[in-house]
């Protein structure tokens, strides 16, 4: 049963990997063919958490330190420990994710799915939540013996599990707010050349100086705002770039933001408030969009117009193969109504009733966002753009877009200046 060398030792080395982690407090070390493939050490360090991190470090490497958040929740039957990555430092695939129950290493897929069912809203559907998470629970709470392996475990009681692992990831996330992975950043700088392009450029006179005036109101208009950047994370907008990207300011360095992907979970983030509170503000039609489907399409549509509305787009029928929209919700009566019908009605069609209604209503608030959010290739006024700054520092989840790609990079100004050699 035992495949190539190159392919046991890397399933050796995943395991030694996890017992490490596992038993973070020991000093654990890997050798093959005599090469040193792993090496951990103890620390001294009295602080539990801390001794922990310091493995991760070891084990994962800083990077993932860097891009997680604390995952910590204590009740009387139940206590999680460990650190969860960021919405937009996931994984195409579940290799960096580890379960530990009662210290024991466990790899059960049941288990990994419910914490992919927490990062649901947050990432794309074809990657993967990064994580390190302690399961302690009473012994007679879990039952060991599934597997030959003692790898896959039972619990009494799974839904209080499933409960509480996925409204603490929720909790979490939330806090999080829009803050992004670093991973992000540092892609970034990689991509920039440090050789100098051996071209003579060409600078122009300031002979227009209809567009030199308009440059010097600009940074006139913003300095003052921009003296308090210690209260604002994503700092002030500079400029356009592209009709797609924006770049701002920060206390730190630079911000680039995608002006559609921010603006798209923004307005996902709204309409799924506005649904919850029973409060979309709609807007009746002055012109209603008709729109013509197949005969086929309208019967199996007409029992679900009443669950259309419940979205806020109020859909009737209007003769034998046609539809009429009279109402939308107020923050998308200037999309392009026929579109996004089309869509609504498709996504609504595709609905799985064994879905439960939360994942239903992001599913259909996801496509409807991507219509009412800012176009790429909209030229957007200074701001403007700092308007959907100032949205994005105080929207949930705003770090990441409805389909998990980040809405923003930050580059520091340490890293630009190594760069340009001046560190």
């Amino acid at each position: 049963f035992l495949k190539s060398d190159n392919f046991e030792s890397l399933l050796i080395k995943d395991f030694v990997k996890k017992i490490a982690i596992c038993n973070f407090e020991i000093e654990f070390n890997l050798t093959i063919n005599k090469k040193k493939i792993l090496k951990t050490s103890t620390n001294s360090q009295k602080d539990l958490k801390k001794k922990f991190e310091f493995r991760i470090k070891e084990v994962l490497g800083v990077e993932f330190v860097e891009n997680s958040v604390d995952f910590i929740y204590n009740n009387k039957n139940v206590k999680f420990f460990g650190l969860i990555g960021l919405p937009t430092f996931n994984y195409p695939n579940t290799k960096n994710q580890f379960i530990f129950i009662n210290n024991r290493v466990i790899s059960d897929k049941s288990l990994n799915q419910i914490f992919k069912v927490g990062f649901r809203d947050f990432i794309s559907h074809d990657r993967f939540p990064q994580f390190v998470v302690f399961i302690d629970c009473p012994k007679n709470e879990v039952d060991i013996n599934v597997h030959p392996a003692k790898n896959e475990v039972r619990f009494k009681d799974l839904n209080m599990i499933k409960s509480l692992i996925i409204s603490n990831l929720k909790k979490k996330i939330l806090e999080v707010g829009h803050k992004s992975s670093l991973t992000n950043s540092s892609d970034a700088v990689k991509k920039f050349t440090k050789q100098p392009i051996n071209q003579n450029l060409i600078l122009k006179e300031e002979n227009n100086l209809a567009d030199h005036n308009n440059l010097r109101n600009n940074d006139t208009a913003g300095s003052n705002l921009e003296n308090n950047l210690e209260q604002y994370p994503l700092g002030f907008a500079k400029s356009q770039f592209h009709k797609n990207y924006i770049i701002s300011q920060t206390q730190d360095g630079i911000v680039i933001v995608d002006q559609h992907a921010a603006h798209e979970r923004i307005v996902y983030e709204h309409l799924k408030d506005n649904f919850y509170k029973k409060s979309i503000k709609k807007q009746i039609l002055l012109l209603p969009e008709i729109i013509e489907l197949d005969k086929i399409i309208i019967d199996n549509l007409k029992e679900k117009l009443s669950l259309i509305e419940t979205f806020g787009l109020k859909i009737e029928m209007f003769g034998k193969n046609s539809l009429i929209i009279r109402e939308v919700p107020v923050i998308l009566s200037n999309c392009n109504l026929k579109k996004l019908a089309l869509d609504v009605i498709e996504e609504v069609l595709e609905l799985d009733n064994s879905l439960e209604v939360e994942n239903q209503i992001n599913k259909v608030y996801s496509r409807i966002a991507c219509h009412g959010s800012i176009r790429s290739g909209r030229e957007m006024q200074i701001d403007e753009m700092n308007d959907l700054l100032r949205k994005m520092e105080i929207t949930p989840h705003s770090g990441q877009c409805n389909h998990g790609r980040p809405t923003y990079i930050e580059l520091n100004i340490d890293e630009i200046e190594k760069l340009f050699g001046r560190k």
